[in-house]
Parts: C-alpha cells; structure tokens; sequence
C-alpha cells in the first residue's frame, strides 16, 4: 500500500527576489517535517485552484494550516483582521466542506481550526494573551482537555503544555462539532466532529513542540483513515 497523501493548503505571500517581488504560495517546513515524520506525503494546494474539492480527488486527508487572520466579516464581526488572504479563504471553506461532504479526515491548526469553524456555520471572538514572546518551541500555558475526547486520547492525559499565536479563537462551535479543550481563560483550544466523520481542530502550533506531541496528532489523523487510502 502506498503512503497515505495528505492536502495541506499554502498561503499568500509577497516574496523579493532578484528577480522582483512575487506572489508565492507558502507552506513552512516544520509542517512538511511533521507529516514526513509521520508517514505521509504533503500535498501542497494553492488557493488559486479553479475547483478546491478536485483536489479531494488524489488526497486522502486534508491539513488546514496556521497563518493570518480568516476575515472577520464572514462571521459577523466588525473587528480588523490581520494578514487577510480571501482567495485563500474561499478556497479553504471549499474545501471543508468537500471534506465534510465526502467524509475526508480533516485536521486544522490554530488558523486551520478558525476556518473549520466559521466555513461551517460557527463564529470566532477576539481574545487577549494569547501571542506569546517566546519561541514556539516553548510551551506558555497549560489547557485542559476533556476526559473521553478524541483529543485526551490522542495526546495521552486531560492536562497539556501548549504554544500559543493567535487572537482569535472559537466562540460558537459548528453545528456537530463540540469544544474538546480550552485554556486557563476559557478560550476554546480543541474542537472535534461529534459524528462519525473524523475532524479535530486544535488552536496551539503543534508543528513545533516536542515531536511525541507532533506526531501523535499527526499519526493520529493517518489513523483516521482506517485502510482508505487510494490507489
């Protein structure tokens, strides 16, 4: 059987170079380490594509990545956002809900998780505290994890030490997803798919903690697929 293949969607990026300023899709290492380290092979989709849910045509599962704000207006919000990528927005609810729709595995990563959520009905909230100034590789505060989760049982125990870089989080979860996990001052931190169908979000970036931490949920996704993979 070959390695499963896993879509993980770039983001925007103006790149100088010699030969000018570029838009370039931009996928950071430490996410392709982690699904190497755990048996896959990444796919890299640009959010330019004509038709996001072909792409569900090759890949057996799919990673939302972090990076820049998801635009605040899609759920209601008056605030600014930072970073704002629409192409990149459009392209990822797509895709959610291809996946949703086709029963794809799903996993989203701080931002990856916000467009889970709002590319399926849910709204996001502002929250303060929660960008760090050390590095990611340091944890800078614990969350608790609910007892019985597919979180608690894929990181081992209902406490964890996490990263945090982010200013948004969830406020009212997707309809069939419920909150798994969630910080000191409630932000929410793990949501997952309360059907049958496999979707974890988690806020923290899990890419550069310990690499038991990593792989887990990155095993833990490959798992999910349960002998699917295609030819």
């Amino acid at each position: 059987m070959r390695q499963p293949r896993v879509l993980v969607v770039g983001h925007g990026r103006d790149i100088d170079s010699v030969l000018g300023t570029h838009r370039a899709c931009v996928v950071g290492e430490t996410y392709l380490r982690a699904l190497d380290r755990a048996g896959v092979v990444p796919l890299i989709g640009w959010a330019g594509a004509s038709n996001a849910s072909d792409l569900l045509e090759v890949a057996d599962a799919v990673v939302l990545l972090g990076g820049g704000d998801v635009e605040p207006r899609r759920f209601g919000s008056s605030e600014r956002g930072e970073g704002i990528d629409l192409q990149r927005d459009a392209f990822e609810f797509e895709v959610v809900r291809s996946c949703r729709s086709g029963g794809v595995p799903l996993l989203g990563m701080c931002r990856g998780a916000q467009a889970m959520t709002v590319a399926l009905g849910g709204t996001l909230r502002r929250v303060e505290h929660h960008r760090q100034t050390n590095e990611l590789r340091e944890p800078s505060h614990l969350l608790q994890v609910e007892e019985g989760s597919r979180l608690e049982s894929l990181l081992g125990g209902t406490h964890l030490s996490v990263n945090s870089f982010h200013r948004w989080t969830v406020d009212r979860p997707a309809e069939g997803f419920r909150v798994t996990a969630v910080a000191h001052d409630g932000a929410v931190e793990g949501i997952e798919s309360e059907s049958g169908w496999w979707a974890t979000g988690i806020q923290w970036h899990a890419e550069w903690l310990s690499e038991a931490q990593t792989v887990s949920i990155f095993e833990a996704l490959v798992s999910s697929l349960k002998g699917s993979v295609r030819g």
